[in-house]
């Protein structure tokens, strides 16, 4: 972007350079609007810092008045246009001589700066960019605080996804003073398809406290009729812009023309290189004006390949490489329950992979929260009370069945965790680790904070709050307390503290009743005994499910997907850390704890979660100490076997690396000495942090885990979706370990 592009937007420099100024009065006394449009009229006699205007080269080596004018109907109407332009595009224009091309670059250039510059130069220039407020505190908290002036923003989706909606509100929002989120300027909307109303932008005007007759007034209208029209208004928008102070360029949708102009594949390369004439126009205008350009974008759906569950979205913006390369940020929308919409950052050079859920009112406006809409057939609530993330997540996916069973929507509790040195737990809201939406596709499901703030009030009232437990759940110290007793202990106390939860009264569903619901009706029965109609809250002072989880519903992984912030950090430090090639991912659980556990491994015929080695009954075989906990030397023994049979079975695939991750000894240092000679090395997270552990081992090319653990068992079921390879530490028992115990390494 040209310094006097990013001038024109900065926060502190923003001056009206041009001829008229934006109007915008407040409908009601709003004296830091009045204030800003004084002062940009008071500007307007300051040092020029907008967009140099051709029309200064009027006299100037021997520029005539027709020359300007002859650039300006060509669509060249500043300094930067003249100075950027290629001389062959130049010598287009009927009357303008190779040598006046010469003098006016010649000209131009001294106005613009097109030297190197130093990175802290530029880094200052951006930090002083202004953007423009979408209306939706979630949307801005994405985009880093709203739609960046001086680029192309694209905004891609279905329809009904919100792609017009945000293009109303942004004609509104532009004009807000600078402090308020907005660009002090006009809009420029150019409409391909016939969806622009007026009247849309009337409700997001009340809402901000403008005159809505002005607001109108500040938003210039045209209706593309064909792609040649598309581009022709673009010089128009140039010469309009060069006059007046806009702040926003919107062309909705800028590909809907192209794909009725231009149809099969041999008018494909027409289409690309027409389209990007138009879009390299808009990048141009963007620098020249420092506006804010915003396009919408349709999209295709895209039916080659495979990939099951964990394949990307098979929809994808039209437009290819032309449009992807051309647009500075890419958002993606799509629908989410009622009128929830979803945004995702798509593709940007500074912005993460990450996503917001937004809701829009019934007047179209933005609201400021996620709307919940009341489930008539009730709702399942629990307390995650039974161990660490591993037993909470093999728990979840059972309560997940079963609201799915009772159809009734999950309230999503958080996730418990207990820190080192906290006399008490920690509550970590469900969406910092997982994403909500994907669940959506299973069953419904809320976050317990959503349900909390906008529902509980209405259907869950004080006096109805009722625990529901199997039997009674005697006081600590052993005598009865007569009821589920919900909230004594840790985590229960602070579960159910943090939602400021008490309960009034219990209710024992055993033992006619139980968690099982794929067999003998059970479903059935709890719909019966407890209708929607008369308990609209079941909540459950444990998770209402089995441990560890029913083979019938190890499927349901698959709608478990790690949040953007979780899967950037696992795919960062796999990119970035890990030497090039295949890796193997270890789970080592070497705790003391641990280590008390395993000590039960002979008298334990099913211990943790086992199941998932030894069958649910034992059909497969017995536990091992070495399933539990594995020597060292066992360890290393396993290794080299596996390095050595990925070797013989696809060579080109090598192990280059090991990941490794534990509750206590990564073993680091033992494992580098043995494997050195094999140009293996391994790694751990520089900090602690088993969710993204989770995350990178479900993403290893091969993976040893812990038959008993709970964690492990978390990656087995996401990697079998995925159909990559698992092992266990000592299953299936080796008979060349027991007949040679000193096996030689």
């Amino acid at each position: 972007m040209s310094v006097q592009a990013q001038a024109s937007t900065s926060k502190t420099k923003q001056k009206s350079s041009n001829k008229s100024a934006t109007k915008t009065t407040p409908a009601v006394e709003n004296d830091e609007v009045a204030g800003a449009i004084a002062a940009a009229v008071e500007n307007e006699e300051e040092e020029e810092t907008g967009p140099r205007l051709i029309s200064k080269l009027e006299g100037v080596n021997g520029i005539t008045s027709g020359d300007i004018k002859k650039l300006m109907e060509a669509g060249y109407h500043t300094m930067e246009s003249v100075a950027q332009a290629l001389k062959k595009n130049l010598a287009l224009i009927k009357g303008i001589s190779e040598a006046k091309i010469d003098k006016l670059q010649a000209e131009a250039s001294k106005y613009v700066d097109m030297s190197f510059s130093t990175a802290s130069e530029i880094h200052a220039k951006r930090a002083d960019l202004i953007s423009l407020t979408s209306g939706s505190r979630e949307l801005d908290k994405l985009l880093g605080g709203g739609f960046e002036t001086g680029s192309i923003t694209e905004i891609f989706g279905e329809f009904r996804t919100g792609k017009t909606q945000i293009c109303h509100t942004l004609a509104v929002t532009c004009q807000l003073p600078i402090s308020q989120g907005g660009g002090e300027g006009k809009c420029l909307y150019i409409d391909t398809e016939g969806t622009f109303r007026p009247e849309r932008l009337l409700p997001v005007a009340e809402k901000l406290k403008l005159n809505g007759q002005e607001v109108l007034d500040n938003v210039a209208y045209a209706r593309a009729f064909n792609t040649d029209h598309q581009m022709q208004l673009l010089i128009q928008a140039s010469a309009m812009m060069s006059e007046s102070r806009y702040a926003l360029l919107i062309v909705d949708s800028a590909t809907a023309l192209y794909r009725t102009d231009y149809s099969g594949r041999s008018e494909l390369s027409s289409r690309q290189m027409h389209l990007g004439r138009f879009l390299r126009h808009l990048l141009r205008m963007a620098d020249e004006f420092g506006v804010a350009v915003v396009i919408t974008n349709q999209v295709v759906a895209q039916v080659e390949g495979g990939g099951g569950m964990f394949q990307q979205d098979p929809k994808k913006p039209i437009g290819g490489n032309i449009i992807a390369h051309a647009s500075t940020t890419r958002l993606y929308l799509r629908k989410a329950r009622g009128e929830n919409r979803v945004c995702k950052i798509y593709d940007s050079p500074c912005l993460p992979e990450s996503e917001a859920t937004f809701s829009i009112n019934a007047d179209e406006s933005f609201s400021n929260e996620v709307k919940v809409e009341e489930d008539p057939n009730g709702y399942i609530t629990y307390c995650p009370c039974m161990g660490r993330f591993g037993n909470q997540a093999d728990h979840f996916i059972g309560a997940l069945a079963f609201a799915h069973a009772l159809e009734r929507t999950l309230i999503l509790p958080p996730w418990v965790e207990y820190r080192k040195g906290e006399a008490k737990s920690i509550q970590i809201p469900f969406k910092t680790y997982f994403k909500v939406d994907s669940l959506q596709e299973y069953t419904n499901v809320v976050t317990m904070e959503d349900f909390m703030e906008q529902l509980a009030d209405s259907i869950w009232p004080v006096n109805e709050r009722i625990s529901f437990c199997y039997m009674e759940r005697l006081k600590l110290d052993g005598t009865s307390s007569g009821s589920c007793n919900a909230k004594e202990g840790n985590p229960f106390f602070s579960f159910w503290e943090t939602f400021k939860i008490d309960f009034a009264g219990s209710e024992f569903f055993g033992p006619k009743l139980n968690y099982d619901v794929v067999h003998r009706g059970m479903d059935k029965l709890w719909r019966e005994e407890y209708s929607a109609a008369k308990w609209k809250v079941i909540a459950f002072t444990g998770a209402p499910a089995a441990f560890p989880v029913q083979q019938e519903h190890l499927h349901l992984q698959k709608y478990l997907q790690w949040s953007d912030e979780i899967d950037m950090k696992a795919n960062d430090f796999i990119r970035n850390i890990l030497p090039r090639g295949a890796f193997i991912g270890l789970h080592l659980r070497n705790g003391i704890d641990w280590i008390r556990a395993c000590e039960h491994v002979k008298d334990a015929k099913n211990l943790f979660a086992s199941p998932q080695c030894l069958g649910y009954n034992n059909e497969k075989g017995e536990l091992t100490m070495e399933m539990c906990y594995p020597s060292q030397e066992f360890i290393i023994r396993k290794i080299k076997r596996l390095v050595k049979k990925v070797k013989e079975v696809q060579k080109k695939n090598e192990i280059k690396s090991i990941f490794v991750a534990s509750d206590n000894n990564h073993m680091i240092e033992y494992l580098n000495d043995y494997l050195r000679r094999m140009n293996i090395k391994a790694f751990k997270l520089p900090e602690n942090n088993p969710h993204v552990d989770l995350a990178i081992l479900g993403r290893a090319n091969y993976f040893i885990g812990n038959c008993v653990s709970s964690f492990s068992a978390f990656v087995k079921r996401e990697r079998d979706i995925r159909g990559f390879p698992s092992e266990f530490w000592g299953y299936p028992v080796e008979k060349s370990h027991r007949k040679n115990q000193h096996e030689e390494l």
